[in-house]
Formats: C-alpha cells, structure tokens, sequence
C-alpha cells in the first residue's frame, strides 16, 4: 500500500489508544496527529490536512462530530469509534454518514482494512497498492 504522505487525526481521550494505533499502522509510516477532545480537532484542521479521521464518539457526547469535521473538509472520511454502544449512537453514526462505526476493543487487521478504504476515497487519485 502507499502509504508515504499519509496524515491521519486521531481524536480520544485514551493515550493508550493511540499508542495501540501508532504500533499497529507502524509499518505504514502514516503520520498521525493524536488529540484528546474535538476543539484541539477543530484548531488542526484549520491548519493542516488531514486522509482520515479517527474519532471516539463517547468522549463528545451527543455532538455532530462527522458533520463538525466534515464541515472544514468535506472529502474528509470519519470513523468514529465507542466503547459503550447503544442504538442511539449507532443511530447518531449512521445519521452522520460516518465512514465507519468500532466498538472497541476492535480488531487491528479490520481498523486497517477500514483505513485502507477511507484513504481510498479520500485520495482517489492516488493508487493505493496492498
């Protein structure tokens, strides 16, 4: 896969999460921007580009995050992950037009199938190669 120039934005509050991500697309070579809460999110983007967000939809409780994001780029591709689903979230996902939708814990080799694909739509010009 392509993966050189990559940049995708991490949004949770767990700073283990992001090492778990970190380690796990390490051999990608993407470059992350990890941050605890949506605001830090807003402020990147208005600075930077981002491939791909990565999103824990908990720690912003009821917020649009997906229409919030896509708002500053709207090519932009959101997963949005919870630890705690309920059919309200799932809803609120869905309604969002989210990417895709984890619960946690989720497994490794499906986060980076989804992030292959996101990566995809957001960079079509681009030939991702596995």
């Amino acid at each position: 896969m392509r993966t050189r120039g990559f940049r995708i934005l991490v949004v949770d509050p767990d700073t283990v999460t992001w090492k778990g991500i970190r380690e796990l697309f390490a051999p990608e070579r993407f470059s992350f921007f990890f941050c605890e809460e949506l605001a830090e999110a807003v402020r990147a983007m208005k600075s930077e580009k981002f491939d791909c967000a990565i999103v824990d939809i908990q720690a912003e409780g009821n917020r649009p995050v997906t229409s919030i994001l896509q708002a500053l780029d709207p090519a932009m591709p959101v997963i949005l992950t919870t630890e705690r689903n309920t059919p309200d979230l799932e809803i609120g996902a869905y309604r969002q037009q989210a990417f895709y939708y984890f619960v946690k814990p989720f497994g490794g080799e499906e986060l980076k199938l989804v992030v292959q694909e996101a990566l995809r739509k957001s960079n079509p010009e681009q030939a991702l190669v596995r």
